[in-house]
């Protein structure tokens, strides 16, 4: 699932459609080891859903909290979302498999909007900002951040676990 959509630079906000899956980079936290970060250079992307309020007003629906703990599908101005980022960078989703149309893209992120919390607790693997935005856009949720993650943090602790071993068999 990893290669299913690519992240190319978004030059000007007329080039989005209302529909769109766009995201920023991030600066992971401190306390996130290299080895489990799951973007490049400590940083990751947070997505959400391009739309137009009644007014006509560029916005975006996402999955976000300040704390995991609070996340839920709320509704920023796009330029908080994007200003939320580093470098004020913006990022649109181009997908290799088929997607949902535009329109029903927008109906169902608007319909999350009054969705119960619980429909939407935040879990790092299968319920966050990524799997929100690609299953509005896809019909069903996925994270290639989050694959990428398991597998640095297995990698890391099944390298830990080798080097505890090895040393072990060298103590002898």
């Amino acid at each position: 699932m990893e290669d299913e959509f690519t992240l190319n630079n978004v030059t000007s906000i007329g080039e989005l459609s209302p529909g769109a899956h766009i995201a920023v980079k991030r600066l992971a936290p401190p306390s996130f080891p290299d080895e489990v970060t799951p973007g490049r250079n400590g940083y990751y992307t947070h997505h959400g859903i391009y739309v137009k309020n009644a007014e006509g007003r560029d916005m975006v629906i996402h999955f976000w909290g300040e704390r995991k703990s609070s996340a839920k599908v709320c509704s920023w101005d796009l330029e908080q979302f994007r200003s939320n980022g580093v470098g004020n960078q913006l990022y649109e989703a181009q997908y290799k498999i088929p997607t949902l149309g535009l329109e029903e893209t927008v109906e169902m992120a608007r319909k999350e909007l009054s969705s119960p919390p619980e429909e939407w607790k935040y879990n790092l693997w299968t319920k966050n900002c990524e799997t929100f935005a690609t299953y509005l856009k896809t019909g069903r949720g996925f994270s290639p951040q989050a694959q990428k993650s398991r597998r640095n943090i297995v990698t890391f602790l099944s390298m830990g676990a080798t080097a505890a071993a090895m040393s072990k068999l060298f103590k002898r």
